[in-house]
């Protein structure tokens, strides 16, 4: 059956569930707790048959996708489209009611780019690009899994993606945690999502 698994890489540091900011573009490495999550998630993966593990090109993103391909014997595949959003201005602040709200107004004019950064609409179709390809691979090749490693705003579009919404209409509140992932399977011609 066709499959993809889209992973939120691992934690990093300065991981405050009850304080977080936005990393954006930051490019920290795993923390210790990130790299014992990854090892645990690729324990879970090691039996999975998988050639591919198509990675962000960031260094926890690169970190996490490469526990995985270890475990799983797959090939590493880092790219740029797989980045999260580039807050520009929001990176490293904090997450909060006050950003969201400012940064909110970058969603609801999706092509306005953060100063400092991108807009919303060239990273939600950046990985949307991205994310399409992979389900196509998975369609053709229903034997071998398919595994992102991204970031946990990219996993909020995939639900947009597969409802079929307008971009500008996503949920950030929809991601799982660090380590966490989605997985996604093909049945009777639907992509479904078996969290």
């Amino acid at each position: 059956m066709a499959t993809v698994i889209v992973v939120r890489h691992s934690d990093i540091p300065g991981t405050d569930p009850s304080n977080p900011i936005f990393d954006g573009w930051s490019n920290p490495a795993l923390n210790e707790q990130g790299i014992k999550d990854a090892e645990a998630l690729a324990e879970k993966f090691a039996h999975i048959p998988c050639k591919h593990v198509v990675t962000s090109d960031l260094l926890r993103t690169y970190q996490t996708a490469e526990i995985l391909a270890t475990m799983m014997g797959a090939k590493v595949e880092p790219t740029r489209t797989l980045r999260p959003w580039d807050y520009g201005m929001f990176t490293g602040q904090k997450e909060t009611a006050e950003n969201f709200r400012k940064l909110q107004y970058y969603v609801d004019h999706p092509d306005v780019p953060v100063p400092g950064g991108e807009s919303f609409h060239t990273f939600a179709y950046r990985f949307a690009a991205t994310f399409e390809k992979a389900l196509l691979y998975a369609r053709k090749h229903p034997d071998e899994t398919v595994v992102l490693v991204t970031h946990s705003r990219n996993i909020s579009l995939v639900f947009t993606i597969l409802r079929g919404e307008q971009m500008n209409a996503v949920n950030f509140d929809e991601t799982p945690d660090p380590a966490g992932f989605v997985v996604l399977k093909l049945k009777k011609d639907k992509w479904q999502v078996e969290k």
